[in-house]
């Protein structure tokens, strides 16, 4: 059959368009990860490592993708719909803010204490004497941020909260893993506190602690993160970044704590005002990676 030149010229056209034939190899999510505006590749050559200075121990974690939150028929409602999050490496506090830390800031004249021991709520951590181990608890959203950006860094947006808290994005139910919570992984809430009644210095379960070595991030406290609270992820961001717009009236707060009935699930998420705050309540901080540094 004889063609013409504009036949000839459409099919050129149509060949250039489709895709060239023969197997594909899928890139690995945690080498290669999308820029900003998904257009790209994202080369970032790094390992986990864990740097102490100036009193704060950093734990590095290595970006990728994962499937944040639950698949509809499990966990609860505002853990759905499951979608994939890019996550640019980043690093945070091994431990939750403890006393002793957040003690150092109010010493530099940027974190506000509490004014004196009548005000102090009960079991707040603040007005104990012998605790500068334990999680600085009692603290609303705006004293955690501002302890945060003190250290060099920001609160950890849930996206990347939970990232760290599933060992990097592994399909766990707790930071340690699938086995059920116990005294000897966490600082549960029991009726005794497993024995105490207040929180345990910060890192004393070190088999609950995630593959970094990133402890309690279930049990003893929970954990302001940056996001106002939704009450599903239709809308979300889908890189790891915290979800600030539309604000609402509630901060969302990650890891089970004493004095609550919240449980103790890596993908578990609660919430209050920013301004509200009780004994089960404090901070862990993240910063960004820097990769000439790293």
């Amino acid at each position: 059959m004889v063609r013409s030149p504009r036949q000839s010229v459409l099919l050129y056209l149509v060949a250039l368009a489709l895709p060239a034939c023969g197997p594909k190899t899928a890139p690995d999510p945690q080498q290669i990860l999308l820029d900003d505006t998904g257009q790209g590749p994202l080369h970032e050559p790094c390992e986990d490592e864990t740097v102490c200075e100036d009193g704060l121990c950093w734990v590095t974690l290595c970006g990728g993708r994962f499937f944040m939150g639950n698949r509809i028929g499990t966990g609860d409602r505002d853990e759905h719909p499951q979608r994939v999050v890019v996550v640019r490496s980043f690093e945070m506090l091994q431990s939750e803010v403890t006393v002793g830390q957040y003690a150092a800031c109010v010493d530099d004249g940027v974190c506000e204490p509490w004014p004196d021991s009548e005000s102090v709520p009960l079991r707040c951590s603040w007005d104990e004497e012998g605790l500068d181990d334990h999680p600085m608890n009692c603290l609303d959203w705006e004293m955690a941020g501002a302890f945060c950006a003190w250290a060099g860094g920001s609160l950890p947006s849930e996206a990347q909260w939970e990232f760290a808290a599933r060992s990097r994005g592994q399909d766990v139910t707790y930071p340690w893993g699938d086995a059920e919570p116990s005294c000897d992984l966490l600082q549960m809430h029991e009726e005794d506190c497993c024995g105490l009644e207040t929180t345990c210095p910060a890192c004393s379960f070190p088999a609950g602690s995630t593959e970094q070595g990133i402890c309690d991030m279930s049990g003893n406290i929970f954990e302001w993160t940056e996001d106002w609270y939704h009450n599903s992820y239709i809308g979300a961001p889908r890189a790891a970044y915290a979800w600030v717009e539309p604000a609402y009236v509630l901060r969302t707060m990650r890891g089970g704590a004493i004095g609550s009935g919240v449980g103790y699930r890596v993908r578990n998420r609660t919430y209050h005002e920013p301004d509200f705050f009780y004994s089960g309540m404090g901070a862990r901080c993240v910063r960004e990676w820097d990769p000439l540094e790293g």
